[in-house]
């Protein structure tokens, strides 16, 4: 979570090249972090951030 600026805005894109550095699963790390409360998400595919 610290790789991650609170309130900053980042695209999908983004979000999975900042987890790639952890690990090549991208995809999950992501849900997981929406679906803990970790970070929040605009639907449809918009952006994440960490509040």
């Amino acid at each position: 979570m610290q790789a991650f600026e609170i309130n900053k805005k980042y695209s999908e894109k983004k979000v999975n090249e900042i987890l790639s550095r952890y690990h090549e699963d991208t995809a999950s790390l992501r849900r997981e972090l929406v679906g803990y409360g970790l970070m929040k998400r605009e639907g449809g595919g918009g952006d994440y951030w960490r509040e």
